[in-house]
This record gives structure tokens, sequence and C-alpha cells, in this order.
């Protein structure tokens, strides 16, 4: 599990103090409380819980608490590397569900020049900001492409790739052109994309708009990664860890548990990629990332 939480802002939404972890009635609000402080919990808990019922185990258990999650994953990435297991199983809360399967994930930008002027003689500047809409338009329709050709896995799941243009920076002042402005940007890719694949697209699809526009031609945007440079990764729906797991989820809720692929992506991949097969379950809440995230304590 990470312990690793995102930003609470903006905090004038919340209801509840993000940091309090305030109850009320089977409810627990705060930032984290459901992603995933819970399965972080659940993790420190069971080997106490294991000693004081006087269960005699046939292997090892080890937990890690890792770091990085919501930005990298670099924290189980150290983690897989240093323990092989024959399995692996991460305590997002997915809702009592399982997830075998996760996208790969990469985090860029673009940085755009243009020519700074004063805004009285606007036409003499080059405006930064403007320039970035054809590349827009571009990871626009990149991200329409995407989705033409689904993974087996992601049959049936509504728009499963998703391109997100998350921040823009440009300008400083009212009266003065833009001479510069950065994208920031997100995008999924299905399991079987290598990231140079990915980065390969994304080049096209923004040389591609620069190309129709005379002032890139000796200023052309520059794409750089950073954060997430991740692949997806899929276990076999009948793998070991899923039927271990669906039988005590039979025994403890008399249900079938729900098996489910991921539209994100979590740090069970590294710990897959390295020989462990890895997947999610835990408990059930809501809003993560959002205002008032909560956790479901009865789950």
């Amino acid at each position: 599990g990470h312990i690793d939480v995102v930003s609470p802002e903006p905090l004038s939404a919340w209801t509840y103090d993000p940091w309090a972890a305030e109850i009320a009635g089977d409810r627990m609000y705060g930032r984290g409380a459901m992603d995933m402080k819970v399965g972080i919990a659940t993790n420190l808990f069971l080997p106490r819980l294991i000693r004081e019922l006087g269960i005699e185990l046939d292997g090892d258990v080890t937990i890690h608490s890792v770091i990085e999650e919501e930005c990298s994953g670099i924290g189980a990435l150290d983690a897989a590397r240093r323990v092989s297991a024959d399995a692996a199983l991460v305590t997002e809360s997915e809702l009592m569900r399982f997830t075998r399967a996760c996208l790969g994930v990469m985090w860029f930008r673009i940085q755009i020049a243009g020519k700074a002027w004063h805004a009285m003689e606007a036409r003499r500047g080059v405006n930064a900001i403007s320039k970035t809409v054809p590349i827009i338009r571009a990871l626009e329709d990149l991200d329409r492409q995407l989705n033409e050709t689904v993974h087996p896995d992601w049959a049936g799941v509504e728009h499963p790739i998703n391109l997100n243009i998350g921040v823009i920076q440009g300008g400083d002042w009212p009266s003065t052109v833009p001479g510069a402005c950065e994208l920031r940007c997100r995008v999924s890719f299905f399991p079987g994309t290598t990231v140079a694949e990915m980065r390969a697209l994304i080049e096209e699809a923004v040389m591609g708009a620069a190309a129709e526009e005379p002032w890139f031609r000796e200023h052309p945007p520059v794409v750089s990664y950073e954060g997430f440079q991740s692949a997806g990764t899929v276990i076999p729906a009948d793998a070991p860890l899923i039927e271990t797991i669906g039988r005590w989820h039979r025994r403890v809720h008399d249900a079938v548990m729900p098996i489910r692929v991921a539209t994100s992506i979590t740090d069970d991949r590294y710990y897959t990629f390295t020989g462990t097969p890895a997947g999610c379950y835990g408990a059930s809440g809501g809003n993560p990332h959002g205002a008032d995230e909560w956790l479901d304590l009865t789950s």
C-alpha cells in the first residue's frame, strides 16, 4: 500500500476537515481515508491478528508500505525488486472488487515559445497561448484515435483511454502578449504498447500540428517527460491470487467477487513486471481525489 495522498485543494469545497478523520455514521471523511490509508491500516494490523489468533502460516507474509504511488510508483518499483513472492495484493479501495489489469500511464509537457510584446501592439508579438490551440486539437484527435482499437480485456469499457490536458501555464500580465506557454498532460495506453511507442505517438501528433504553423518552423514545440512513464499489466482472470481472494470474498459476503480492469494505473504493475502476479482488492468508499473523500467503515 501507498502512504502518499493527493492535494485536498480547493479546501473551500470540503464539508469536513480533510485532515481530521471525522466519523459520521459508518463513514470516515478525510483526504486519503479511502485512497488509501485504509489499505495501509489493514496491512499493518494483519500480522498482529495472525499472531493473536494463533494462525500457523505455510509461508511468509511481507508488508510493503511505499511512497510516490500518486506520481510515479517508484516506491513500489524499489520494493518489488527487493522481494519476490507467489503473489502480491495491493489493498487499494476497489469497492470489494478485484482489479486484475491496469493501463499504462505517461505524464508529459509541451513547451511553446512565442514573442512577448506590449498589448497595445499585440500584432507585433506572437501569443504563445494562442499557439497552443492547434496542438490541443491534435491531442484531442490522438485521444480519439487511441480509443479506436480496444484491447480485448477492456472490451465494453466506454472510452478506456484518456488523454488529459491537466495544466496550462502561460503569460504573467494582462497587457503583455505571452512569450511562453506550457501544457502538462497525462495519457493512458493499453498493455502491449511500450513507453517508447507512446512517446512516438505523442511527438508525431504535436509535430504534425506544428508543421501547419509557419511560426513553429523556427520555434518548434518542445516535448519532455516526467512522473509516470510506465506500461500497463494484466494477469489472467483465473490466476491463483484471484481464485484465492474470490473464495474468501464469497465466504464473507455470500456473493461472487466482481473482477474488473482499471482505466488508471496502480502499484500492482511493478510486482507483475518483476514476476510476482499482483492485483488490487480493498474497502469501499467514495470521492477519491475529490472533496469529502470518505471511507465505508463497515467494509
